[in-house]
């Protein structure tokens, strides 16, 4: 019955007047026909905000009595996170008493059901204080634009760094250029310097080292010559000794080789030296040439052979030369020149050792070498000069030239270097503040990082609550967070 009442309510809204009491809506229809029964409705629309504990106009109504039929809403079941709540409506209709309404039974209101509502509907829960969760569309923009913030200030800060250290690299590479180029041009100067005073030490000592070549030809010639007329007498009275030693001996056929030293050692012993040395004939011919031959026998038998026989040949030959030189006249001759022997043989030793203390004589006055002396010492002279005039010209150049010709490269590069580290300045300070924006980005996104109980929010997750609240699906960011969960 209540509902043919609102589709005829719906058909006579032009004549309806509509009363406002904070948020109820009554709206009071009157039927536009004079015959029939004037006919009254109100209707009653409650939002979902909580009701005013006074109502005044609605009392009113209530007092009056007129009859009232009452649509109530279904209760509202409680919101799912993904959805906000509807809102209640409830419409109240009052009919007026007439024949037509005396037709039908009429619904009486229940003030107390009412009235239990209106509790209900005030005492319910204020919303939760959600703070950055409970914001809407334009907090989560604020969100995004802080997102694309940070990556922004980090990008910039990273690749101002980036710059800086290229920029610091470069100045170090050309500092380290410049200071080879100097080192390289100072050293090649240093190198022509002492190559230029180089030549005249060499030159010098050249000087020298022909001079005293010069004096030590000369003085050998010298020293020869003293020698052959010290020793001249010596070397002639040999000459005589020899000569008669040749002729007695080729009148007595006595074989040439008796003549010599070593045979009067062998056959005519006389002094100690000559039995030292037929001690070491005797050791060498009948004890070492036997060993080293029977070294290769394999027995002993034919080692004690063998070593007897070697004995025995050199024995033969020794007595078959004594017998053979020492047979008749040839003996006396033998035994007479002895003495001839050994007298050559002492003039010898005297000549040697004459020979021997002239060369080591320090006194080279009586060689007339001054000449050679004072082309020496002329060029040791020339030389001395050279080596201080080198080492003054280096100390010059160490202490003046090198330096100026260091300021005069280094003043050159001058402006590249300045430029170099004021961009590196600007670039410093450009990254300080920089450095302040990246800092201030991360301040604030770690307090959306707390808020949102996670570390670093991505874009496309902020983008996609956006987009869920865009449309309708949610009114708070927790709303959307939840819908997105759901998925």
């Amino acid at each position: 019955m209540g509902n043919e009442n609102n589709k005829m309510d719906n058909e006579n809204m032009a004549g309806s007047e509509v009363v406002k009491d904070n948020d109820i809506e009554l709206v009071l229809e009157n039927s536009p026909e004079p015959e029939s029964k004037p006919e009254s409705k109100i209707e009653l629309v409650l939002d979902s905000d909580p009701i005013p504990d006074e109502m005044p106009h609605l009392d009113q109504f209530l007092e009056k009595g007129p009859e009232l039929e009452l649509e109530p809403a279904p209760k509202p079941e409680e919101p799912a996170d993904e959805e906000p709540a509807a809102e209640p409506e409830v419409d109240t209709v009052f009919e007026p008493e007439g024949e037509e309404a005396a037709e039908e039974p009429k619904e009486e209101v229940d003030k107390e059901g009412l009235e239990e509502l209106l509790e209900e509907l005030e005492e319910e829960p204020e919303p939760e204080d959600l703070g950055i969760l409970g914001g809407g569309v334009e907090q989560l923009e604020q969100i995004q634009k802080a997102i694309f913030n940070l990556a922004q200030t980090e990008q910039e800060y990273k690749e101002t760094e980036r710059s800086l250290k290229a920029k610091k690299k470069e100045l170090d590479v050309q500092k380290k250029r410049v200071e080879e180029k100097i080192a390289s041009t100072i050293k090649k100067a240093r190198t022509d310097l002492e190559k230029e005073f180089d030549e005249g030490i060499n030159t010098a000592e050249k000087a020298i080292k022909e001079a005293e070549t010069q004096k030590k030809n000369a003085k050998a010639l010298a020293v020869n010559e003293r020698m052959k007329r010290e020793n001249s007498s010596l070397v002639d009275e040999n000459k005589v000794l020899d000569a008669e030693i040749k002729s007695k001996f080729k009148e007595a056929k006595v074989p040439g080789i008796c003549q010599s030293s070593l045979y009067y050692s062998l056959f005519y012993p006389k002094k100690q030296t000559d039995y030292l040395i037929c001690a070491v004939g005797i050791l060498i011919f009948a004890g070492v040439i036997p060993f080293i031959v029977t070294r290769f026998l394999s027995t002993d038998f034919l080692k004690v052979l063998v070593w007897i026989l070697i004995a025995v040949f050199f024995a033969a030959i020794y007595f078959l030369i004594s017998a053979w030189t020492k047979k008749g006249e040839k003996n006396e001759v033998l035994k007479n020149m002895r003495t001839h022997v050994d007298q050559i043989a002492d003039n010898k030793k005297f000549i040697k050792n004459r020979n021997k203390n002239i060369k080591a004589d320090p006194d080279e006055s009586q060689y007339n070498l001054y000449e050679y002396d004072q082309q020496i010492e002329e060029a040791r002279t020339d030389l001395d000069n050279a080596k201080a005039e080198k080492e003054q010209a280096m100390l010059k150049f160490e202490n003046e030239d090198s330096v100026s010709m260091r300021n005069e490269m280094e003043a050159e590069k001058a402006p590249i270097f300045q430029q170099l580290e004021k961009e590196i300045e600007q670039m410093s300070e450009d990254l300080d503040t920089r450095s302040d924006s990246y800092q201030e980005a991360l301040r604030v996104m770690d307090e959306y990082n707390d808020a949102f109980g996670e570390k670093g929010l991505k874009a496309d997750k902020v983008e996609e609550w956006l987009t869920i609240m865009k449309e309708g699906r949610a009114s708070t960011i927790r709303e959307a967070m939840n819908v997105q969960k759901n998925k």
